[in-house]
């Protein structure tokens, strides 16, 4: 039978870890190991990882979600890989659903699926089906990351390692870099079944927009001498920049205009206005009608507020 690994890389998550370990203990088809990988946690991390017997727990200085999930894949010994993030959550047959995959399309460098968007309470925000393509890489290029949630999947251990594993270089879209260079070199599967909860909350390292702007135009450009070796990906590349600047440009706006009628910390208010000259070429008109937008909601807001005084008073 293969063996599955899943590392579970924590760093002061651990108000959310210990559910994120109940799912991986839930599942249809049991792993054969799970591994923690504390990156440099001050809060309870240790604590609740001690309350799971057979887990195998190791801590390392604080060096980003790339270093920690090569620290587990170190230790691992199975031939198939799954990292989930602690704040996270496997549903029970995604295991199942993951080596299905593998055993339908043999040769695969990873499969992946669908996920559940959630707050921090586990409501539901929304569901993102799995997207297939005829050629992942290509797909990468072009539509950002359509591998909505890096919980949905399982690697080739094998494979994984001999590409080296997570770039430590990036803080952020280290999942993405790892798509598109396991993607160029290996076919990809997809299964269709949503077999994940991607929790949505404000410590999320995606809330940190200049990085993923950054990082995300830092990987799409190391792959523009390849891109220019084919018709179709140098067309997808074209996409993806445009893409990425939108993406975060929109972005950026928005977190530029709630801390424009917000606390207005000058040095948040600078980082974003850096980063939204560098990133997005119509950033200055998304400023604008960003900002327009929010302050008309705040005057509606408080107009309707002062006609209820005015209506109580009377």
């Amino acid at each position: 039978m293969k063996r599955v690994s899943i590392i579970i890389p924590c760093f002061n998550q651990g108000q959310y870890l210990a559910e994120a370990v109940e799912s991986v203990l839930s599942q249809t088809r049991p792993p054969q190991e799970i591994i923690i990988v504390d990156d440099g946690s001050i809060d309870n991390t240790a604590e609740v990882a001690a309350r799971f017997r057979g887990v195998r727990y190791f801590f390392q200085k604080n060096s980003g979600p790339s270093a920690a999930r090569n620290t587990g894949l170190r230790h691992a010994t199975g031939d198939y890989t799954l990292f989930l993030d602690a704040d996270d959550i496997l549903l029970p047959s995604a295991i199942e659903h993951c080596l299905s995959a593998f055993s339908s399309q043999p040769g695969v460098a990873f499969a992946f699926g669908g996920c559940r968007l959630v707050d921090s309470a586990r409501r539901l925000i929304s569901e993102e089906l799995p997207q297939p393509h005829a050629d992942h890489f290509e797909g990468l290029l072009r539509g950002g990351n359509h591998i909505k949630m890096h919980g949905t999947v399982m690697y080739d251990a094998n494979i994984l390692k001999s590409a080296g594993g997570f770039d430590e270089s990036l803080r952020g879209c280290e999942d993405y870099e790892l798509y598109l260079r396991l993607a160029k070199n290996h076919p990809v599967a997809v299964y269709p079944q949503i077999s994940a909860e991607y929790r949505r909350h404000n410590n999320n390292a995606t809330h940190n927009v200049p990085m993923m702007a950054r990082t995300a135009s830092i990987v799409l450009s190391r792959y523009a001498a390849i891109a220019r070796t084919s018709p179709n990906w140098r067309a997808a590349y074209a996409d993806g920049k445009r893409y990425w600047r939108g993406f975060y440009g929109r972005q950026i706006v928005a977190s530029l205009a709630a801390e424009w009628v917000g606390p207005r910390r000058l040095d948040k208010l600078a980082l974003l206005l850096v980063a939204g000259l560098r990133y997005d070429r119509g950033f200055i008109l998304r400023f604008v009608q960003g900002l327009a937008l929010r302050l008309s909601r705040r005057f509606m807001q408080a107009s309707s507020a002062l006609r209820r005084r005015s209506t109580h008073l009377l």
